[in-house]
């Protein structure tokens, strides 16, 4: 279902949960999600504080919303779990809790590529491949590449107009110090799996 709709990050879940608010937001360190679930949330990503909604990787608990808009990297489900969760989950979660459950090794041989191209000059790479390393013993690596250009140019406006009398915060002849809405992240992830054999005995 999350292919299907063309989910490929934190927020674009929203639209498929009821009760539940997911929306992007910008932040100094990273792209960012403000959440709430029932009304019940944090809308700044200070880094200071603790999101009212836990969020979960595998069950590892993610304390920042700075960086929190995870792209959804060959996942196997997304739970989303509404109302008070502190006594399955843990601690901050009183709006609720969500949980990334990545995919596990099987072995199977199987895996995908994906490629989008839009744009901006939007580039987006996604694989996978699932393989067989001994008996009992699996592994799976993942990993995504994305890219896109910016629609606004922030300049300093000292270094790009110097008749302006303003002093330029940057050297040299790079008046540029950064683009809106540009996307530029790279991911690899690698999972192993031991399941040993459980033998039985007769008497």
């Amino acid at each position: 279902m999350i292919e299907q709709r063309s989910a490929t990050n934190l927020a674009d879940i929203a639209s498929t949960a009821p009760s539940v608010v997911l929306r992007p937001a910008s932040a100094a360190f990273g792209t960012s999600v403000t959440a709430s679930i029932r009304g019940f949330g944090q809308g700044d990503f200070d880094p200071a504080f603790e999101p009212g909604v836990g969020l979960y990787i595998d069950d590892v608990y993610y304390p920042r919303l700075t960086g929190a808009n995870f792209d959804l990297l060959d996942v196997d489900r997304v739970e989303v779990l509404r109302g008070p969760q502190g006594t399955l989950t843990g601690r901050n979660s009183e709006g609720g809790a969500i949980k990334f459950i990545t995919r596990k090794p099987t072995g199977d041989g199987g895996g995908y590529v994906t490629a989008t191209y839009g744009s901006r000059d939007r580039i987006n790479l996604r694989a996978s491949s699932d393989f067989k390393l001994a008996e009992n013993l699996t592994g799976r690596v993942s990993g995504t590449y994305a890219d896109q250009d910016g629609y606004v140019d922030v300049l300093d406006y000292g270094c790009a107009v110097p008749s302006s009398g303003l002093p330029a915060l940057s050297g040299g002849t790079k008046c540029k110090q950064y683009s809106l809405g540009d996307v530029g992240y790279r991911a690899l992830r690698g999972i192993l799996r031991y399941n040993p054999r459980t033998g039985s005995t007769s008497c």
